[in-house]
């Protein structure tokens, strides 16, 4: 076979480099974090309690039981989580089981997923691009896709957490919405929002975008999207309905709005069958005003429906949170911040927030121009959207900055033939590359935020490191007291059971943690007798944010960070310990 016949077209360029791109970031990223990565110290705590979510499940716990019983007071704490983002880890977990012991096992698996993750994600961009630009222009949107910071963060070896999937779902989403119309792409991408809103709310931004995006489709180009609506509505409904009656976790509380709730499913059902009676009536509304008023009056229904069956989603999905817990955590905790406020260094807008804003830049030329417009200004509307969320919460760049990269890429291949315009393309290159914004966020960072802050932040990173958690795997099976940002990984690394973690349902454990450190030494000692707490472990940098100064004088957790150890308290951890870890003395 003569293998230098074989013509590589755009498609197969896209795919091989997409390959290739997640075999080596994936590579590349896991031999950087390794010693962490082989002990299972995930790199964030979300994904370490999906990691143990995982592991109860294939150790027999109920497919509708998403209960950590390990997490809170006795009787557990209910998590606002889904098996469909535990399905492709367990999945892989009991495939290696079959040829490798439970380590090796779990530690391909959370590599590998996100491997799978990425490669999804890079070969739906490229079919993006397909339809916004042309088949040439596929192998370019691997390369920026690539190269988008924060999505590419999310998709690293062991971020197992929903995040990597969901992005992956949303960028089929934003597909569906540029694909050519027809029942396809509709119930593909009905299909994608329902498992995505299932999975977590997070994503209720993007894809309230994108469903008002379809909506004005539908307005401006008439009939010929009647099947995309329809299939999309279809979907939609039929995927929710189904999971309400086959996927319904045991705990279902209706004074959350989170996930998978009482609240956000009915008024997901509502809007799929407000879509569908705008489809329904598409023929018979001609004109493009006569189908916005359609739309209008549809969305009026379905928004007083939502304030009907789900006023507490009006709420934001932390309405039931503790309003202690909310001033000084919750309200503390930069994802869900805004892209310029209530984030710790300023760095942090240019590298979330400048790859999409620098995307609505450049897609305005193309929207302008009549050559282009057509394919682009639906596009354009779910980019202003987002970029609009993404100010508001900063996560929702997580998805969005994969979805900006299109621009760079229409203006790439339009430069790309001719010499002149080199300047141009290097600037295209440095523009659409979301880790140009990140390492600029890193330089500004450095030369700005105080030398005491980068030390700290270094530290308390360290302070749940492979060396500590081992520590405390290594003690006789108990409970333990532990602040928020370390309970995860008491959860996920040990055989212990932790009284708070940074998971908003747990309200009765996360409270009595705090309740725990800001007491005094002798109102602590009461406290962890009356709640059975075996040990206490804190890092040096806990409760260090400033919210908490009111509580500091006279707490527990000033004492023990300051050396000061009550005589119901033993130290366990040597000196020089990044985490402090103390047994509490039973008599």
């Amino acid at each position: 076979m003569n293998i230098s016949a074989i013509k590589m077209t755009p498609r197969r360029m896209a795919a091989l480099l997409a390959v290739l791109a997640a075999i080596v970031y994936t590579t590349g990223r896991a031999l950087v974090i390794w010693p962490e990565l082989y002990a299972l110290r995930l790199p964030d705590n979300d994904d370490v309690m999906r990691l143990a979510e995982v592991r109860d499940w294939i150790a027999g716990q109920g497919f509708h039981d998403l209960m950590q019983y390990r997490l809170g007071p006795p009787g557990g704490a209910s998590m606002h989580w889904s098996r469909i983002a535990d399905a492709g880890p367990a999945a892989l977990i009991v495939l290696f089981r079959i040829f490798l012991n439970d380590h090796d096992a779990t530690l391909s698996s959370v590599i590998v997923y996100q491997l799978i993750l990425l490669l999804c994600y890079l070969l739906i961009a490229s079919r993006i691009a397909r339809e916004l630009i042309g088949e040439q222009a596929m192998p370019i949107a691997v390369i920026f896709a690539a190269l988008a910071f924060p999505t590419i963060a999310l998709l690293i070896p062991g971020r197992i957490d929903h995040h990597g999937l969901q992005i992956v779902l949303c960028m089929v989403v934003l597909w569906s919405l540029v694909a050519c119309p027809g029942w396809t792409s509709g119930v593909i991408g009905g299909l994608c929002a329902a498992l995505s809103l299932a999975i977590g709310l997070e994503v209720a931004p993007e894809l309230v975008a994108a469903i008002g995006v379809l909506g004005l489709i539908w307005v401006v180009r008439g009939n010929s999207e009647n099947h995309r609506l329809t299939g999309f509505a279809v979907s939609l409904g039929v995927t929710t309905a189904a999971l309400l009656i086959f996927a319904r976790p045991e705990v279902w509380p209706r004074e959350w709005c989170d996930g998978f709730t009482p609240a956000s499913t009915y008024a997901i059902l509502g809007a799929a069958l407000s879509i569908g009676i705008m489809a329904a009536f598409g023929n018979k509304l001609q004109s493009p005003r006569a189908r916005l008023a359609a739309a209008a009056i549809c969305g009026s229904v379905a928004l007083g429906w939502a304030l009907v069956v789900a006023p507490v989603c009006f709420k934001g999905p932390y309405g039931a949170l503790d309003p202690f817990l909310k001033h000084v955590w919750m309200d503390n905790v930069s994802e869900a911040s805004g892209l310029f406020e209530g984030q710790a260094t300023p760095g942090a807008a240019i590298a979330f927030g400048g790859l999409i804003l620098a995307g609505l830049l450049a897609v305005i030329p193309l929207v302008r121009n009549p050559a282009t417009r057509e394919r682009w200004w639906p596009y354009a509307l779910f980019l202003l959207a987002g970029a609009l969320a993404t100010v508001a919460q900063i996560r929702v760049s997580y998805i969005m900055a994969g979805a900006a990269i299109f621009p760079f890429v229409a203006h790439m291949v339009a430069a790309k033939d001719d010499p002149a315009r080199l300047g141009r393309r290097l600037l295209l290159w440095i523009a659409g590359a979301g880790v140009t914004w990140n390492a600029l966020s890193i330089a500004l960072d450095l030369s700005i935020a105080p030398r005491e802050y980068r030390a700290s932040q270094a530290f308390a990173e360290s302070c749940t490191s492979p060396s500590g958690m081992e520590r405390l795997a290594k003690l006789p099976r108990g409970t333990v007291m532990a602040p928020l940002d370390i309970g995860a990984y008491v959860i996920g690394m040990t055989a212990h059971r932790s009284m708070a973690a940074p998971y908003h349902r747990n309200n009765q454990g996360n409270m009595a943690m705090y309740r725990f450190f800001m007491a005094s030494p002798e109102r602590a000692q009461i406290l962890a007798k009356k709640q059975a707490i075996d040990y206490v472990a804190l890092c040096p940098t806990s409760f260090d944010q400033p919210v908490m100064n009111p509580y500091r004088k006279g707490a527990l957790f000033t004492q023990l960070q300051t050396g000061e150890v009550p005589d119901w308290l033993t130290r366990i951890s040597p000196p020089g310990a990044t985490m402090l870890l103390f047994l509490v003395r039973k008599h």
